[in-house]
């Protein structure tokens, strides 16, 4: 290398001095010096970069083509004294630079030995690993061709050289990468070339005579035959059959035994012997017939037995000789439909591997194992596999992909592991394949793919492996994660792909396990609406739905079974008949998983379980006929799918047992659920389950038969299930857990053993479990019908607290169990700050940036990979809270102390529990302003069967299911009056009176104010209205105190700290019912009271405008909200609504997503609904979900509400009392109704000076006095 006219070196010595040892180092190397070639790579390193840095792309081009030599020098260096693999490294690098060279503007003479070296270097690379892509291959093509005049230029050897490297090339790209005719054509020629040429070595011709044979055999292939091992799908092959394959291939068969035949006695006594025989073999077989048959596999696989016997033990012929025939058992099995024997044969395949480094064959062996493997463990898996055989599958698979880094079937062969893993936890409950599962997929997705295909599938894989570990864990994260991994490989696989119409199944499944894992309804409410819709891509008229239509069809069933609550029996006859259709749909293989008709008995039990007037176990009859024969059949011997049914024939021996009292039945139960319970098992829900079923059998089991050790053994297993709960925070269900826990402690009593104390314990930890179930719903609707499992469990821990001699404990509990799904509302107003404040704004941030509609509908329109799926956010929340005092602030109800604060700010006396008799006396809880809380037996308070109370409700069902203007409405308001004034009066015996006389005389203007929180269907009665004789008449409850009531003691201590604003401040009035003149009037009339208010008597709202009016981030709101319009109580109540301006609805559900975004601790308005019934609900009462409550929760700070409809007249002549005392004097509201109500009762009653607008004398209509006029009007709040 000349350098001294550029100037370099009399500029810069120092670059002179480099630029001389270069040429050193070149000359130097020419002599072979592995030394001086290190500094040509050195040295040409600093110089190259300096000739890039000034542009000199031709001094630059120069230094890297020596670089470039230099480079293949060594590796040639490093493959003649190697004796096992070679470090491909300087080959790589005299590829780059060979590459980068033929980019610069270079000699013509250079540029060509550039791209003749490229060539062969490429194609040693290709030939010698066996894996390429089309790109690499087209290169190395291109680059000998453009480079084969430098090689005629070199000399014969090299020319030689260089057309055997195109051939072989060609033919690799002709039968393993779907070449064309042109590809054999010259593969034919340039291989025929050299077994023609004298000059050309045995070794080559040898090679060139086997690719001869392989081109002869594989033109009759077509080209999806020869494409990878990828494309050799059972589709594929069946099509290549019916065009003539065997035929083709017997036609050229003589042609490729002659090539085979030429081969060299060298090569066929040598390591290539075994090869060229099984070749010989394999190709007369392949030919032999239409369809090869398992006696003729069986006969090539003896013949290479015999093979082996003359190669020597661990030679490499002797290993391709081990392989094939190990390959040619596993197509064998196959085509015979048996199962493996053993792993013996993919065993072998591997072990034969890794004796065949460098060998010629090993791309092919390894592209046989990479497609057996597979095969070999769904075979295996299918027979359902001991636990050391599934251990034996899992590490089989894991040696296999560790054999194929990076080849095309490692992909097929994940899968299989991931399956072998998912078996492995199932069958044995443990975790360890599933992690070496983890582990393989966490290294994988470090890796390229081989396509976007091979990524979607993977995204699957490691889904399925990340819902395993959450089910065990009950980890909501990996489950999200998971399902995400669905949606991702939704738009990784093409639209046609195969697993395409299994990912909205899939995702429904996991849906269905999640809601296991957080009892959210909103999963199950996803499902539901999921598995609604057609696949993607289909519609329900496309005709034929597709193979895996039956998994979205079972899914569709699970869902359903998941919430028994709104099942009915004709809801079960259609499910029944659905399972009936699906199950016939399901391919066999799947039944090897799970027999899916095991569904039936489940559906059938609780299709007879609500054969009766009420639900529950059938008592007798065919109904019990029809549940012991489906609970026979879970139980049925001979079970061989995947998942065990032992769990499932335990509770369908303890259902029949309790039916029917059998002894033997719950004992049997008891038996099979011991063994699942002494099984290791690391699905902690499940064992959960399991614990807390076989303690609730013991003592089921001990309430018949009385035997002091099953309660004994039923708290000792009960207990433990309460410490695998503490230890693992998140697990569901442990409500019911703490709950039969208690129960147990309580029915046993041994006070020596603290029984009573820890059944209290136990109770109170059910309902706070109780309360994170329904604060972890999405949306109130479900929060409902969560809180409803809840029903009577507060009554009964109470009960237990007061046996106790704990009554502040039995307040706690009345307390937790009521109003839950108000608080659940309430409290999200104080969510976000409360979990800044406990350090983690992260999720306060997501809080706050909920939407605000609780609909999941629109979230699922669309593709998979597109969808909405719910999120897991409430259980996020109270996770990272959970055992913390931000917990304990969302969780706990006031004090006895907090109530008695609150009750002294708003000037009352007592609030008062009302709890009716059950096994014993009823009574009150009274928690006083100041003292202590007490227990006030009440032994008539009691709802008895066509008892007052329920006569009451009787009546007023009918009351408003008739117009009260005909005939029958006219005889049922009769028959309510008559049941009104029967219930007044045994309301004061019952409660009212002894609790007047137990509570002090005290209070504002000398009447003492009493807060009524009545339990169950006693909060239907008016209270205020209780009535005892008095000379000649009658004296009401509101006479003689102010009755006030609250939906719990929290939204009254809520209420109280809110406090109130001015009510004349900033009011709203509203008259929405075209229909009512005398509501129009009464707002008209409100005017001379709130002159300055809004809406008026002009157009009315909407309920947008009238939630407008609550409190919000960014304004107060209303200081009054005055509604007059009709209201409709529905069941649910959380859908009961106001009808407002053109009929439109102001719903419970949505005032309830106000309250979510209400400031918290702002104060509240007051808000008169002059609706009917706007303060009661027919089911769920302990959850006194009314739209008075709604309201209440949502900001304001007191509700004036009606109990049942009054007649529009009265309502308005009342209303504007209440108003004319609420502005004169009285401007506490409940001193205000109660105000109202006496001058209703008093006869010489007159109207206010500031009421002008009624007809004169209205005031004395008769009727005013009577308690349906009056007393449907209450008041809640502070």
């Amino acid at each position: 290398m000349t350098t001294g006219d550029d100037g370099h070196g009399e500029a810069d010595p120092e670059f002179g001095a480099w630029v001389a040892a270069f040429d050193d180092a070149v000359d130097r190397s020419t002599e072979g010096s592995r030394e001086a070639l290190d500094e040509v790579v050195e040295l040409g390193e600093t110089l190259a970069a300096v000739f890039a840095g000034e542009g000199d792309s031709t001094a630059f081009a120069h230094v890297r083509y020596l670089q470039g030599l230099a480079h293949l020098d060594l590796f040639d260096h490093a493959v003649a004294a190697a004796d096992g693999p070679v470090d491909d490294h300087h080959r790589e690098q005299a590829i780059a630079a060979f590459r980068e060279v033929r980019t610069l503007p270079v000699d013509e003479a250079v540029g060509l030995d550039a791209a003749l070296r490229l060539g062969l270097l490429a194609s040693h690379r290709i030939l010698r690993n066996g894996t390429w892509s089309a790109a690499e291959l087209d290169d190395a093509l291109e680059a000998l061709s453009t480079g084969r005049p430098a090689a005629a230029a070199s000399g014969p050897d090299l020319e030689r050289l260089t057309s055997f490297r195109l051939g072989l090339l060609r033919a690799t790209r002709y039968l393993g990468d779907g070449g064309d005719a042109e590809d054999h054509a010259e593969a034919v020629r340039e291989l025929t070339a050299i077994t023609e040429d004298p000059a050309a070595e045995t070794n080559a011709k040898d090679a060139a005579r086997l690719f001869l044979a392989q081109l002869a055999l594989g033109a009759a292939l077509p080209r999806e035959l020869r494409t990878g091992p990828a494309a050799l799908s059972p589709e594929a092959v069946e099509a290549a059959r019916s065009d003539g394959l065997h035929a083709a291939v017997g036609e050229r068969l003589g042609v490729a035994l002659e090539h085979l035949d030429a081969v060299s006695p060298e090569a066929t006594a040598g390591p290539m012997a075994s090869l060229i025989g099984g070749m010989r073999a394999m190709a007369k077989l392949s030919a032999a017939s239409g369809t090869a048959t398992a006696d003729e596999l069986g006969a090539a696989a003896e013949f290479l037995a015999e093979a082996r016997q003359d190669e020597a033990p661990g030679s490499a012929s002797s290993a391709v000789l081990s392989m094939t025939g190990a390959a040619l058992d596993v197509v064998r099995n196959r085509l015979t439909g048996t199962a493996p024997a053993s792993l013996a044969p993919v065993d072998e395949m591997l072990d034969a591997l890794g004796r065949l480094t460098g060998h010629p064959v090993t791309p092919m062996l390894q592209n046989l194992i990479g497609e057996i493997a597979p095969e070999q463990s769904r075979q295996s898996l299918l027979s359902l596999p001991s636990r050391e055989d599934l251990e034996s599958t899992i590490a089989q698979l894991e040696r296999v992909l560790a054999e194929l880094p990076d080849h095309p079937a490692r992909t097929r062969n994940l899968c299989s592991l991931a399956v072998a893993g998912v078996h492995h936890a199932v069958r044995e409950k443990s975790m360890t394949g599933v992690r070496r599962v983890r582990d393989v997929l966490v290294r994988a997705r470090d890796r390229p793919t081989a396509s976007p295909s091979d990524a979607g599938i993977l995204s699957l894989i490691s889904a399925w492996v990340e819902a395993v570990l959450a089910i065990s864990t009950h980890d909501t994260g990996l489950m999200n994660s998971a399902i995400a991994r669905i949606q991702q490989a939704s738009a990784q696989l093409p639209p046609e792909h195969e697993l395409h119409p299994l990912l909205a199944p899939q995702i429904g499944a996991l849906l269905a396990q999640r809601y296991l894992i957080t009892r959210d309804l909103g999963d199950l409410e996803a499902l539901q609406l999921f598995m609604g819709e057609p696949a993607p891509g289909r519609s329900p008229a496309d005709g034929e739905p597709p193979a895996t239509d039956w998994m979205a069809r079972i899914m569709s069933i699970i869902g359903a079974l998941a919430a028994p609550a709104g099942l009915t029996a004709g809801k079960l006859d259609e499910l029944l008949d659905e399972l009936d259709e699906v199950v016939d749909s399901i391919p066999a293989d799947q039944w090897r998983v799970y027999d899916w008709s095991r569904l039936r008995p489940a559906l059938t039990m609780l299709r007879s379980a609500l054969t009766g007037k009420e639900p529950g176990f059938p008592t007798g009859g065919p109904a019990l006929d029809a549940f012991r024969a489906a609970a026979d059949a879970v139980g049925a011997p001979g079970d061989e799918s995947l998942f065990g049914s032992r769990s499932e024939a335990a509770m369908a021996h303890l259902g029949v047992g309790i039916a029917e009292r059998n002894e033997a039945r719950i004992s049997a139960a008891i038996a099979l659920l011991t063994e699942e319970c002494l099984q290791p098992s690391e699905f902690l829900g499940q064992q959960l389950a399991h614990l807390g079923s076989l303690g609730f059998a013991l003592r089921v089991r001990y309430a018949h038969w009385r035997r002091p050790q099953d309660i004994d053994a039923s708290i000792v297993w009960l207990e433990e299930a309460r410490l695998l709960a503490l230890g693992e925070p998140g697990l569901s269900d442990t409500a019911a857990l703490y709950n039969t826990l208690g129960e147990s402690y309580h029915a046993r009593g041994d006070r020596a053993r603290r029984d009573h104390v820890r059944a209290v314990e136990a109770g109170l930890e059910g309902l706070r479990a109780r309360m994170r179930d329904v604060l972890v719903q999405t949306t109130a609707a479900h929060a409902l019908s969560t809180a409803q499992r809840a029903e009577g469990e507060a009554v009964t821990v109470a009960r237990w607290c007061l046996d106790a001699d704990d009554v502040p404990a039995a307040a706690h509990a009345l307390e937790l169990g009521r109003a839950m799904v108000l608080h659940s509302a309430t409290v999200e107003a104080d969510t976000a700050a409360l979990l800044r404040e406990a350090g983690h704004p992260e999720l306060a941030e997501r809080w706050a940036a909920q939407p605000g509609e609780d609909s999941t509908t629109a979230a699922f329109a669309g593709p998979v990979a597109a969808m909405s799926v719910p999120d897991t956010l409430r259980r996020e929340v109270l996770q990272a809270v959970e055992g913390t005092e931000t917990e304990r602030r969302l969780l706990s109800p006031p004090t006895v102390a907090d109530i008695s604060a609150a009750l002294r700010g708003a000037g009352a006396a007592a609030l008062v529990y009302l709890v009716p008799r059950d096994e014993g006396a009823g009574y009150a809880l009274i928690v006083p302003d100041r003292g202590p809380a007490r227990e006030l037996p009440l032994p008539y308070l009691a709802v008895t069967r066509n008892g007052p109370v329920e006569q009451f409700e009787r009546a007023q069902r009918a009351l408003q299911r008739f117009d009260r203007t005909d005939v029958t409405g006219e005889r049922a308001r009769r028959r309510w009056d008559d049941a009104a004034a029967a219930l007044a009066g045994w309301a004061w015996r019952a409660a009212i009176g002894p609790i007047l006389g137990a509570v002090p005389p005290s209070g504002r203007r000398g009447v003492p104010r009493v807060v009524l929180a009545p339990v169950g269907r006693l909060g239907g009665v008016p209270w205020h209205a209780a009535r005892r004789a008095d000379g000649d008449g009658v004296r009401y409850a509101c006479q003689d105190a102010i009755i006030t009531y609250a939906a719990s003691a929290r939204q009254f201590v809520d209420a109280c700290r809110r406090g109130p604003r001015r009510w004349a401040e900033a009011p709203a009035l509203v008259a929405a019912a075209e229909d009512l003149e005398w509501s129009r009037q009464e707002v008209r009339e409100l005017r001379n009271f709130y002159p300055d208010a809004d809406f008026g008597d002009g157009e009315p709202p909407t309920p947008a405008q009238v939630l407008d009016r609550l409190p919000r981030a960014n304004s107060a709101g209303a200081s009054l909200l005055h509604l007059s319009c009709h209201a409709r109580r529905t069941e649910p109540p959380i859908d009961s609504y106001l009808q407002l301006a053109g009929g439109a609805p102001l719903s419970v559900r949505r005032i309830l997503r106000q309250a979510a975004a209400r400031p918290a601790g702002r104060p509240g308005a007051l808000v008169v609904l002059a609706a009917c019934a706007s303060d009661l609900t027919g089911s769920s009462p302990d959850e006194a979900l009314t739209l008075a409550t709604a309201f209440l929760a949502g900001g304001a700070a007191g509700v004036v509400g009606t109990r049942w409809p009054v007649e529009d007249r009265r309502t308005a002549l009342f209303m504007l009392v209440f108003h004319h005392y609420l502005n004169a004097g009285y401007p506490e509201p409940a001193t205000a109704l109660r105000a109202a109500q006496l001058w209703m009762l008093d006869p010489g009653r007159r109207l206010p000076r500031r009421i002008t607008g009624l007809p004169a004398g209205e005031e004395r209509r008769p009727g005013h006095e009577t308690i349906g006029a009056w007393a449907a009007f209450t008041y809640q709040g502070l």
